[in-house]
């Protein structure tokens, strides 16, 4: 049996952890909740999960997990990742956690504020409130940061080699292709989300998400490039 993972493709959380079961050669069994549609609210997963969010695992050893960056973590360990994912050295490790805390007040401003940009367009309560300009500072803030402090000097954001901080930010900043979004501001930024992104590992956990935009496409109800 193999591990499962109860994700939705919209998800930029629910796709890092996919990315990094493909990169460690994790074999698993996707479960799609529609979570637009309340099947994370059911009585059925919230037996399973009680925070009733995803991404959620059930691994081989029957062990439940919810909460992407612990997932990520605990995967690392327990399949034995190579060291550069995330490191057995505690100071490694505490470097690639400081950008995996920072990422949520941050990087993960970009799920704010898309939401912030799509909400108008759905019944009122639909999504939560988020201020759009707000939450558009804050996230250029968050890549100017990218470009200053945690690109400055290397290829990845902890080092020269890929770990899970990468996954996780690239995860939540490739969601702006679904509104066309110029990057030129930011070229270290997109020369590193590029560098992550080519990877077959990353490509293969995107392929939900890259039809749920081709689909928009072909409805045209694809966002404006701004």
């Amino acid at each position: 049996m193999p591990l499962i993972i109860y994700l939705h493709h919209n998800s930029q959380p629910c796709r890092a952890v996919l990315a990094l079961c493909n990169f460690l050669k994790i074999s698993y069994e996707v479960k799609v909740l529609q979570i637009y549609k309340g099947e994370a609210r059911t009585a059925e997963f919230k037996a399973i999960n009680p925070l009733q969010k995803v991404p959620t695992i059930i691994d081989v050893n029957g062990v439940i997990l919810s909460e992407s960056h612990t997932i990520m973590r605990y995967l690392c360990r327990q399949y034995k990742a190579a060291d550069h994912f995330y490191p057995k050295d505690p100071l490694g490790a505490a470097n690639v956690d400081r950008y995996l805390d920072w990422h949520q007040t941050n990087t993960r401003r970009v799920y704010n504020y898309f939401i912030a940009l799509i909400s108008p367009m759905f019944p009122k309560n639909h999504f939560d409130f988020y201020d759009l300009e707000e939450e558009k500072k804050t996230m250029l803030r968050a890549f100017k940061m990218i470009e200053t402090f945690w690109l400055k000097d290397k290829k990845y954001l902890c080092g020269n080699e890929i770990s899970i901080a990468d996954v996780s930010a690239a995860s939540e900043i490739i969601s702006l292709v679904m509104i066309n979004w110029d990057f030129s501001e930011f070229p270290k930024l997109k020369e590193w989300l590029d560098r992550v992104m080519k990877n077959e590992e990353m490509q293969k956990a995107h392929e939900g998400f890259y039809k749920i935009i081709q689909e928009m496409k072909d409805s045209n109800s694809m966002f404006p490039k701004l």
